[in-house]
């Protein structure tokens, strides 16, 4: 996690390249709203594909072919649970506390303070 630089830091980018934190803001405001159209495309392709094989799997039970349609119609279904699970994984607050705090973080200078620590 990236810490937010120190007021003299900025004062001193703004010295030298007047509007750089407004620019450095608005691209941050960009790329967070990239991030959250790429999200929703993803989640909507995600359930036209898993309603696409829960129609097949249907189809395929409907015209007789029981046991391809179940086998199609359990793949779509496991797979839907593991995103789900996996998601909630990814989210665990365990997994967020026994990360490595302050290794991430960048300093002014742009070294992380693991990097400090070591070289100095």
């Amino acid at each position: 996690m990236a810490t937010f630089p120190s007021v003299e830091w900025i004062e001193r980018c703004e010295k030298v390249d007047p509007g750089y934190v407004d620019r450095v803001l608005r691209m941050a405001e960009r790329e967070q709203k990239f991030r959250h159209i790429q999200t929703y495309v993803g989640q909507v392709f995600g359930l036209v594909v898993a309603f696409a094989f829960l129609g097949a799997s249907t189809f395929l039970i409907a015209t007789g072919h029981e046991i391809s349609g179940a086998v199609l119609g359990t793949i779509d279904l496991v797979a839907l649970v593991a995103v789900f699970v996996v998601n909630q994984v990814g989210k665990s607050p365990l997994q967020e506390e026994s990360s490595d705090k302050g290794a991430d973080e960048v300093g002014p200078a742009g070294s992380t303070k693991a990097q400090a620590a070591t070289e100095g």
